[in-house]
């Protein structure tokens, strides 16, 4: 776009048309990323994109995800929409204005998982927008008895958490220094609770 622009206008025309259209490439690229599940590779404390590592072992009623974009107000939509769906729960907006009946939530039905750890590696910045989704994520996710865990934050992902208050509207044990770390965590936690006698916490292989 450069190029052809120098070469239809002037020099400082093209530089102009090139710096915009970088900027709006980027700012498309950055609203819908890539949001992928994650699944160990036996016997080491990786976890990779299942889409790209069938064998990778996903364990029962925990969900690991990787957003791989910064989160901001640009792309939070996406990612609160996104999230939702890879975790299998669709949540009902009521309208503002309500016509007749209310529509109700169906509380009753039982999550699939019981925690859902995000892998915030790729966060290299995270905005005020992308801090209060994730306490109100976070909130919704405990109201329906699932928990949710942060996994390789930076530090300056950290500090933006920290003047947001993230830890006072959460909770400070829900960040982890790695993903494996938090795995363990979440599987400590399933092991210590009661659970049913059809139900095991040992890792499955990823079906295609």
């Amino acid at each position: 776009m450069t190029f052809v622009s120098v070469l239809l206008f002037d020099v400082d025309i093209g530089l102009y048309v090139g710096v915009c259209t970088s900027f709006i490439i980027n700012t498309i690229r950055t609203q819908k990323p890539r949001f992928v599940t994650l699944g160990q590779v036996k016997d080491t404390g990786l976890y990779k994109n299942i889409d790209y590592f069938p064998s990778a072992c996903q364990y029962p009623r925990i969900k690991i995800l990787r957003f791989d974009e910064s989160l901001y107000a640009c792309n939070a939509p996406f990612f609160k929409r996104k999230f939702y769906e890879l975790i299998g729960i669709c949540p009902v907006y009521s309208p503002i204005i309500c016509c007749g009946e209310k529509l109700e939530e169906n509380k009753s039905e039982e999550p699939i998982y019981k925690y859902v750890i995000l892998d915030c590696s790729p966060f290299n910045y995270i905005d005020t927008v992308g801090v209060k989704l994730l306490i109100q994520v976070y909130k919704d996710l405990k109201k329906r008895g699932i928990t949710l865990y942060l996994s390789e934050c930076r530090f300056e992902v950290r500090h933006i958490l920290d003047a947001m208050k993230f830890y006072e509207k959460t909770e400070l044990y829900i960040i982890y220094v790695t993903t494996h770390n938090a795995v363990v965590g979440a599987i400590n936690a399933l092991n210590s609770a009661p659970v049913n006698n059809d139900e095991s916490n040992g890792p499955t292989e990823n079906q295609v």
